[in-house]
């Protein structure tokens, strides 16, 4: 198996993985959104649930509450991510101390500051390269 093949299947395996994370993010998401909206909107138009009036029920959708219950969904998904690391609090401090060690105790700027500086170090190089010709 070549390098770029490697490479590849690398780059698949974390778009897989990326696809899925997005995809369960939704479904947590849309399981504590759809059903209380869906109530709710029931709620105010009697009846049209069980006639399958999807027309009338979505437009008894009050848009103010669905806004804030996506808000509390999120929330919430952001709170399971919370406790996701704080039980996970020793996994952490280690790819932390990892990372340190890996790259150091350094605080990178801004994308654009890092495109400047890469931009400035190729300058430098090929200024350099073009002197020793």
């Amino acid at each position: 198996m070549d390098i770029s093949s490697d490479a590849r299947s690398r780059r698949r395996a974390v778009s897989v993985t990326t696809m899925l994370a997005f995809a369960y993010v939704c479904a947590f998401v849309a399981t504590l959104w759809v059903p209380f909206v869906v109530a709710d909107a029931a709620r105010r138009a009697p009846g049209a649930l069980e006639r399958g009036a999807c027309v009338e029920l979505i437009g008894a959708v009050d848009w103010t509450l669905a806004s804030l219950l996506l808000f509390n969904a999120v929330n919430a998904l952001i709170c399971v991510w919370e406790i996701a690391l704080w039980v996970h609090r020793e996994n952490v401090q280690r790819l932390h101390e990892g990372y340190i060690k890996k790259f150091g105790d350094k605080v990178r700027g801004s994308a654009r500051e890092t495109r400047e500086r890469e931009r400035e170090r190729r300058d430098a190089r090929e200024t350099r390269e073009t002197r020793a010709d």
